[in-house]
């Protein structure tokens, strides 16, 4: 069985909670960021996990084009889900994803938050600090990283 975890991270939180799911997560795993690398033959894996930060509300616009672009395809597939933001908010996965995708993953989860200042653009930066909230922070949440993989390794036990 053959896995793809595909996000979009802007400040590096989002990628090390796909980083982690990937090294919990059985048989092969492929990782694309997909801010610097698209995944072109979805047909090769069994698996789909998509995750996004939030940003004002949404998930990123190039995941939202991603699953528009591939829906047909994804929908053939085992599917999970996972977001990253300041707030665990069930709204923000049920009004960001398809329905169709909802119906159909296995797990949907919150993976906590994080910001590393280092890396957002000069502008970010300083909007941040204008409004008091630029200091870095890591608060993964370890249990539904761990809720994800056992998840998607029960479905692949079951079809193997």
């Amino acid at each position: 069985m053959k896995s793809a975890v595909i996000y979009y991270g802007k400040t590096g939180f989002t990628g090390k909670c796909a980083d982690v799911l990937k090294s919990k997560l059985n048989g092969e795993v492929d990782i694309y960021n997909i801010n610097s690398s698209i995944p072109t033959d979805l047909e090769k894996y069994d698996t789909i996990i998509i995750g996004s930060g939030i940003y004002i509300g949404k998930i990123h616009p190039k995941i939202k084009k991603f699953i528009e672009s591939n829906l047909s395809k994804i929908l053939k597939k085992n599917i999970g889900i996972f977001i990253t933001s300041g707030e665990n908010r069930a709204e923000y996965i049920s009004k960001n994803f398809p329905k169709d995708i909802l119906d159909k993953a296995i797990i949907k989860e919150h993976f906590g938050a994080g910001l590393d200042s280092k890396k957002l653009p000069f502008m970010e930066k300083l909007l941040l600090k204008i409004i008091g909230k630029c200091r870095d922070f890591c608060e993964m949440d370890s249990d539904a990283i761990e809720r994800t993989a056992k998840a998607v390794n029960s479905i692949k036990r079951s079809c193997s």
